[in-house]
């Protein structure tokens, strides 16, 4: 046998003190309970199954957002059409449309079990470059074998990577007293009067005319390798008597 003793309501020793949780009150003889403590159930209520949190609806849900979202970003790579024999030299806008039509009937005719799977998201032309965006494997080496079965007048193509294919070098001359229509001549002159670099494997973009409107501005595209002949020379040349300067844009 014991006895229970009345507790008196205890105050803590300071009211601003926050350290104390507990006030009893005097008729009080329960136990104080924590406030963080979970409350009990209740009574005669089932308890409810535990769910693994690996198996949880939210989890499931980021599961598939995540692979929802892996099967619509298709893995793109993009390629470049060239000639075979010389990588550096470009093709021309002539050139670029016969091979786009091309490849948009091939894929129209295309018999292979996997054609439904063919996906050339787009062409594009591009300084002397024919891009072309593919969207899966397969499309890659479907586009390699049909680009290098291409013969147009002789000139066999190839596929070149993004990250082989050479750097652009883009190189402008002002030539003084020339017309709109005079490219042709200013090419043909700069090749007999300059020996020291060669322009087989220059492109040219555009002209204009220059500030003053003596003469035209001529844009070209080069490899580095016509870059570095050109730069031997002080990128300088010759155009009959006159003592032309190229600039490298």
């Amino acid at each position: 046998m014991f006895t229970v003793t009345r507790r008196k309501k205890l105050i803590p020793r300071s009211r601003r003190d926050n350290k104390s949780e507990y006030i009893f009150h005097e008729n009080d003889y329960r136990t104080p309970i924590k406030s963080s403590t979970s409350r009990k159930r209740p009574h005669g209520s089932p308890p409810k199954p535990s769910v693994p949190k690996s198996d949880s609806p939210t989890r499931k849900r980021a599961k598939v957002e995540i692979k929802h979202q892996y099967e619509i970003r298709p893995n793109r790579t993009r390629m470049a059409v060239v000639h075979f024999n010389h990588p550096e030299m470009r093709i021309t806008g002539t050139e670029a449309e016969i091979i786009k039509e091309k490849i948009t009937r091939r894929l129209e005719t295309s018999i292979v079990p996997w054609a439904q799977l063919l996906e050339v998201a787009d062409m594009k032309f591009e300084h002397g470059l024919l891009w072309v965006s593919l969207g899966n494997h397969k499309t890659v080496s479907w586009f390699w074998e049909t680009v290098h079965s291409f013969k147009m007048d002789g000139v066999q193509l190839r596929v070149v990577e993004e990250r082989f294919v050479p750097i652009d070098m883009v190189v402008s001359v002002s030539v003084p007293g020339m017309g709109k229509d005079d490219e042709r001549a200013v090419r043909s002159s700069l090749i007999e009067d300059n020996e020291r670099f060669r322009m087989d494997n220059w492109l040219f973009i555009r002209s204009y005319p220059n500030e003053d409107e003596t003469g035209l501005v001529l844009e070209y595209i080069m490899g580095t390798r016509d870059f570095d002949e050109l730069r031997t020379c002080n990128l300088q040349g010759w155009l009959g008597t006159k003592l032309i300067k190229f600039k490298l844009i």
